[in-house]
């Protein structure tokens, strides 16, 4: 009888990557708020500004927070409900 592993026994194709997220490759939007997280500095970047480049911006920052950028979100009380972001710290060069 032949012995076919199922689904859950199979091991990963050749070739296919296996390292963490940090190791991926970065998307455009993620780079494009990275670009302009780094040009505004300490001024921030408005997330109406950032919902210009992905509608779905806090998924890209929590990318990004997740490669190990330091973004900090400062969410006053104001009725037009903009929230300014700011780069704090990079990713050392060799992580």
């Amino acid at each position: 009888m032949n012995q076919q592993p199922t689904l859950f026994e199979r091991l990963p194709y050749e070739g296919q990557a296996t390292a963490g997220p940090e190791h991926r490759r970065m998307g455009r939007q993620c780079r494009a708020i990275l670009e302009l997280l780094r040009a505004a500095g300490s001024v921030g970047v408005t997330n109406r500004e950032l919902s210009e480049i992905s509608l779905k911006y806090t998924g890209r920052i929590s990318d990004l927070r997740k490669r190990g950028y330091r973004i900090e979100c400062d969410q006053d009380r104001r009725p037009n409900g903009l929230a300014t972001y700011r780069l704090l710290a990079e990713i050392p060069a060799g992580a």
